[in-house]
């Protein structure tokens, strides 16, 4: 009994850590988009001045 508890236990812990990750991964790429945009736009507001 106590095995088949751990193991669940093993089960959940897996499961909040691939929440976990995509979460991460979500707002990583989230983040990455937004920080690509930036650049992209002030690059061209840069070069329209000039």
């Amino acid at each position: 009994m106590r095995e088949l508890s751990h193991h669940k236990e093993l089960e959940a812990l897996k499961r909040q850590m691939i929440n976990f990750i995509t979460m991460v991964t979500v707002i990583a790429s989230r983040i990455i988009i937004v920080v690509v945009t930036i650049l992209s736009s002030s690059r061209s507001l840069g070069g329209n001045d000039s």
